[in-house]
């Protein structure tokens, strides 16, 4: 009787993420150590929120300007309203053309 038993160690890969949240994890517990240590429970805490701080820091430093480039959505005005934007069906008759 034949068994074949195949061991093996997963793939793993680390992704862009995974990478910055070690990067992170690292900074904070360098930050942290020195001020307070890890003498309780309050230093586990203040490393959590402060990595999650420098991750957010580190995801949003790029040079991509794209929240910026997203188009206008109010141009060109949209086919219910008229040339200055005011709904059609909004206008009273002779309110537009009064001269003071």
């Amino acid at each position: 009787m034949q068994e074949n038993f195949l061991v093996s160690v997963p793939h793993f890969k680390p992704t862009r993420n995974t990478v910055l949240t070690i990067i992170a994890l690292i900074i904070s517990v360098a930050i942290v150590i020195p001020l307070i240590g890890f003498r309780n429970e309050m230093a586990i805490f203040v490393v959590f929120i402060l990595a999650i701080i420098i991750f957010m820091l580190l995801v949003n430093a790029n040079s991509n300007n794209m929240p910026n480039a997203i188009p206008s959505t109010v141009y060109p005005v949209p086919p219910h309203l008229g040339l200055n934007g005011i709904s059609l069906n909004n206008l009273v008759a002779g309110v537009d053309n009064v001269k003071y």
